[in-house]
């Protein structure tokens, strides 16, 4: 797939806060699925846990840089023992970027993730566990911008203060699936 943050984006070094805030991650592709059903045990204060939608692979920007991620093994642990995250490179406002991935979806150590970000390969892990142990449920791939610091309350961003960017525009196209790295690209 292909994308383009709009010449206008603003980081988070705009806003007087340093380059690295960590809650200032928008994601833009992701494999996802419910887990409404899944029975997660009981928390502390003894109310039952259930998960809602959880995305198996994700790709995110965070402040100036792109990065994906696996999650596998148990749907109800939220660790970095069940996450490989990769740091995948910059991305510039007004330039196009292209990403391809792919990946032998495996509960096992039998894996493998290989990630192109502007037709260089970045991640190539082999003998990976790559997907959740769960049933044979179905995840969607949906793309788009999912902003993961905006509150539902209507207060918005929790560090972007009066006249600094609070509207983002992400630009995607060429979303290809296939066998080949050519039909993805």
């Amino acid at each position: 797939m292909a994308f383009k943050l709009a010449d206008n984006w603003e980081f988070a070094e705009s806003y007087g806060y340093g380059p690295l805030v960590f809650k200032n991650r928008i994601a833009i592709a992701q494999f996802i699925a419910n887990f409404r059903d899944v029975d997660c045990g009981i928390n502390d204060s003894g109310r039952a846990v259930k998960k809602g939608a959880v995305p198996s692979t994700m790709l995110w920007i965070q402040n100036d840089t792109l990065y994906i991620r696996l999650r596998f093994g148990s749907v109800c642990e939220d660790t970095k023992s069940n996450v490989r995250e990769y740091k995948l490179g910059k991305v510039k406002p007004g330039q196009w970027h292209t990403i391809v991935f792919g990946s032998k979806w495996d509960k096992t150590k039998r894996g493998w993730f290989k990630v192109w970000f502007d037709r260089n390969l970045r991640v190539d892990d082999t003998g990976i566990k790559t997907f959740m142990d769960i049933d044979n449920r179905q995840f969607q791939f949906r793309v788009g911008m999912y902003p993961n610091w905006w509150t539902w309350d209507g207060e918005g961003h929790p560090f972007i203060q009066a006249g600094h960017q609070k509207v983002k525009e992400l630009y995607i196209d060429s979303i290809g699936v296939g066998p080949t790295f050519e039909d993805a690209e």
